[in-house]
């Protein structure tokens, strides 16, 4: 930090004296707060798909370049296949895979520094947008530790949120020492980053519109005709070009993109902003995975009117940052908006929760923290009742049975978290349990893809067999195009003896998926 960002006094507590003191104690308390996460397993949500299933791509560096010309997923049949581009989450999977293979202590520790980068990055730009030392520390610091954030660190694929703040946050950096000092390398390097932004995320799309409403409303600075042109032609020129390839990755993409259809989408999952917000600021009923069902709309309501009071009744606020920064938080975050049924992962809130504490940075009390006695027992406290929850709530990562059980309890609307919760029973061997979970999750959602199948497994082990193959026939019924379940059905003629209709079946899941190796397998034997 530059001796220009925040004014130094003496009446400047000693702690802040030593610019570098802020750094470690942000560093120390994040690492501390999140080490644990080290020894934490698998959950089996896309980790174990896109990392220990896909080791034969990730440990082989030439397949570099083909991580941008295919989906984060790139396995036929997946439900989220030809939907998502994520070159550079692939990429950071690469690395980890050369030195810990399928180890999750790897990646987990990748994820852990990460989150700890982000956060000093975060505290070198609230300098650059002159808040004062000591209320960047404060907001700094409530970023590290608030539990809302702990699905980025504690499950694995989280850290492309991270990774997309990393960028955005360096692409920032450079652009505002880019703009002060009219220097045309800084904003070369703040084109670089931005580049790897969205080679990260879609989202990071909004960086140059963000960066130019803050050259025109906030710096209120012409730059110069070559800058100016630079960065113009910078924008376009990446953005054309992630275009390309990511149209070209996604080709066989059955997303409807329609106008209409995303209006729709995003109104139907517009509730998730209040559980977003209600998350933020009163952390009270933290999920691993929600759905819009789940919206506690009074909490989200008082939310809402809790900040709207704190701007109004501000008299120091500067509206051109407070839009700043609510323009920040929706722009990042609305694109995930116009996925249909979407999911409310807490990890996707990680850069968005930098443009609200911007926009909270324009509140008096905010912006007028000093440490004396009765702040620093104020901001001990804030700070100690997150990291408890946080503690708490990260826990829920720990393994496969405990994510997916807390999954199911947060969430009572969620089909997926249900139906996962069963497999994981099922994976311990409470067949019993399982059977109960699956027929709730029938009960929420009777189309939801694999949940027949999963039961008609769970009942053949229980030797249920006309419900077996009942529900076999009816997941055939509401899930056609799933290979899976011709296979099972399949094996579960073999074991009857009915081998004539097993190879029927098998012959079946040859047609959906040509590659499909146990039924191959299996046809090979007859």
């Amino acid at each position: 930090m530059s001796a220009k960002e925040g004014k130094s006094s003496a009446k400047t507590p000693w702690f802040f004296q030593n610019r570098k003191m802020p750094l470690l104690v942000i560093a120390i308390t994040t690492f501390l707060l999140y080490t644990r996460v080290i020894g934490f397993e698998y959950i089996g949500l896309d980790d174990t798909l896109l990392i220990k299933e896909n080791q034969s791509f990730l440990q082989d560096l030439s397949n570099i370049p083909q991580a941008f010309q295919q989906d984060i997923f790139h396995v036929p049949n997946h439900p989220s296949s030809k939907a998502y581009y994520r070159p550079a989450l692939t990429l950071s999977f690469m690395l980890d895979a050369q030195f810990g293979k399928i180890d999750t202590k790897v990646y987990h520790f990748t994820n852990l520094i990460f989150h700890i980068l982000a956060c000093l990055l975060l505290l070198q730009c609230f300098c650059l947008l002159k808040l004062k030392l000591e209320t960047a520390f404060v907001l700094t610091l409530v970023f590290a530790v608030h539990p809302i954030l702990s699905q980025a660190v504690g499950w694995i694929p989280g850290r492309n949120d991270t990774l997309l703040a990393l960028f955005t946050l360096s692409s920032l950096i450079y652009f505002l020492r880019g703009i002060e000092s009219s220097n045309t390398s800084y904003m070369l390097l703040h084109l670089f980053f931005f580049m790897f932004a969205l080679f990260t995320k879609e989202s990071a799309i909004f960086l140059p519109f963000l960066s130019l409403y803050y050259l025109s409303f906030i710096f209120k600075k012409k730059l110069v005709s070559k800058q100016l042109l630079i960065l113009i032609s910078g924008y376009l020129g990446i953005m054309l070009f992630w275009f390309v390839l990511r149209k070209a990755a996604l080709s066989e993409s059955r997303a409807v993109l329609t106008l209409s259809a995303l209006s729709n989408n995003l109104l139907e999952n517009l509730p998730l902003l209040f559980q977003y917000l209600a998350k933020i600021i009163i952390p009270y009923k933290l999920s691993t995975i929600s759905t819009v069902k789940d919206t506690n709309y009074l909490l989200g309501c008082v939310t809402v009117l809790l900040v709207s009071l704190g701007i109004v009744l501000s008299k120091k606020k500067r509206w051109n940052r407070i839009i700043f920064g609510g323009l920040w938080f929706l722009l990042f975050l609305f694109p995930s908006f116009v996925v249909p049924k979407l999911t409310g992962f807490e990890h996707r809130v990680y850069l968005p929760l930098v443009g609200l504490l911007i926009l909270l940075s324009e509140l008096d009390f905010v912006k007028d923290i000093h440490f004396n006695k009765k702040t620093s027992i104020l901001a001990i406290t804030l700070i100690s009742l997150l990291i408890a929850i946080n503690i708490r709530h990260t826990s829920s990562f720990k393994n496969r049975l405990g994510f997916w059980k807390t999954a199911a309890e947060a969430s009572p609307h969620s089909s997926i978290a249900h139906l996962n919760y069963g497999a994981a029973l099922v994976e311990k061997g409470q067949y019993e349990k399982a059977i109960k979970t699956y027929k709730k999750c029938v009960r929420i959602n009777p189309h939801e893809p694999m949940i027949h199948n999963n039961l008609a497994v769970v009942f053949a082990i229980k030797r249920r067999y006309a419900k077996a193959e009942k529900e076999f026939q009816e997941e055939i019924r509401v899930n056609p195009t799933y290979s899976d379940v011709y296979y099972n059905l399949g094996m579960f003629y073999k074991n009857r003896g009915r081998m004539t209709e097993a190879i029927q079946m098998w012959k079946k899941t040859l047609t959906i998926d040509p590659n499909h190796r146990r039924s191959i397998k299996e046809l090979a034997k007859y």
